[in-house]
């Protein structure tokens, strides 16, 4: 997360709080999200319904997605997002890796995402961060 350190999130926190999610729910989601974003850049990592609330803000803010994405993975880096392939081995495999990244900090996920019928901020979004290089 050191990478990202640097990084203003506040306007895309405020923003899905003004959409209605709790602060205290923003927050987390947003731990969430440097804890994804915090991945490897090789392979899929799987979203929280609330890390990929808060990246759908910074997705629609090109100057904002630009600078994380950079910081992250350079200057040809950009974060990906795919919503395409929920309940598929391709998102199998990406929860697997959120929920190992996310367990190194202390939070555990189910193993069993399709049975999650809570809906609540970390059960699994439909989407995956993917990595993207683009010419800088």
């Amino acid at each position: 997360m050191n990478k990202i350190n640097g990084f203003d999130f506040t306007p895309y926190v405020n923003a899905v709080i003004a959409k209605g999610m709790s602060r205290n729910d923003a927050l987390v989601s947003l731990e969430d999200l440097k804890v994804i974003l915090s991945g490897p850049t090789d392979r899929d990592v799987a979203l929280t319904i609330g890390a990929d609330e808060i990246l759908h803000e910074i997705l629609a803010d090109e100057a904002g997605l630009r600078r994380l994405s950079a910081m992250i993975g350079g200057p040809s880096y950009i974060i990906g997002h795919d919503g395409g392939c929920f309940m598929s081995a391709r998102f199998d495999a990406a929860w697997e890796e959120t929920r190992a990244l996310m367990s190194a900090h202390g939070v555990m996920l189910l193993a069993d995402y399709r049975s999650d019928k809570t809906g609540g901020i970390r059960a699994a979004g439909v989407c995956v961060r993917a990595s993207v290089s683009v010419a800088a």
